[in-house]
């Protein structure tokens, strides 16, 4: 979480995920845009579209995001973002900002910069990526004080081009 920001790891006994930090920043997204009088319509997907809500612009509708989003589970499947691209070129006409939260974990950049490409001919496409804590230990200026470095051992060197490679 960010210094001073309860998140869902703040939590006694919760262990937050990446998809708990993107839901937290959608949900907030979306309140920032409803009170600017902006309209949203969240989109979940992976190979498939999976939820979709059309844009509103009522700020009491924020509670049907949250239900829609807080429904969301975890899968072990890529995102098919030419599926999503389709999608969003067919139900989409005027023009919008997309918000795209993603870890980029295993993704081929053929498969999502042409498509990203397609929408950011209409839309402005801005990706949001969503990173693991345990690679803040590869950079001494994100580790709080009281965090020890990762110890000068075989495994820590080992772990460290691991987390470096994740980078």
């Amino acid at each position: 979480t960010a210094e001073g920001v309860e998140g869902p790891s703040s939590q006694a006994g919760f262990a937050a995920t990446k998809l708990d930090y993107a839901v937290d920043a959608a949900l907030a997204l979306a309140f920032a845009s409803l009170a600017a009088g902006d309209r949203v319509g969240p989109i979940l997907f992976d190979r498939g579209v999976r939820h979709q809500i059309p844009p509103i612009m009522d700020r009491s509708s924020l509670g049907v995001f949250v239900d829609a989003l807080s429904g969301a589970q975890p899968r072990r499947v890529g995102a098919d973002y030419r599926r999503l691209t389709r999608e969003i070129l067919s139900r989409q006409r005027k023009r919008a900002l997309l918000v795209v939260l993603t870890d980029f974990a295993e993704i081929d950049d053929a498969e999502i910069v042409a498509p990203m490409s397609l929408l950011a001919r209409r839309h402005e496409v801005v990706f949001a990526a969503l990173r693991e804590p345990i690679l803040d230990e590869l950079e001494p200026s994100t580790r709080r004080p009281a965090e020890p470095r990762m110890p000068d051992t075989p495994s820590g060197f080992y772990r460290r081009i691991v987390l470096a490679d994740l980078l």
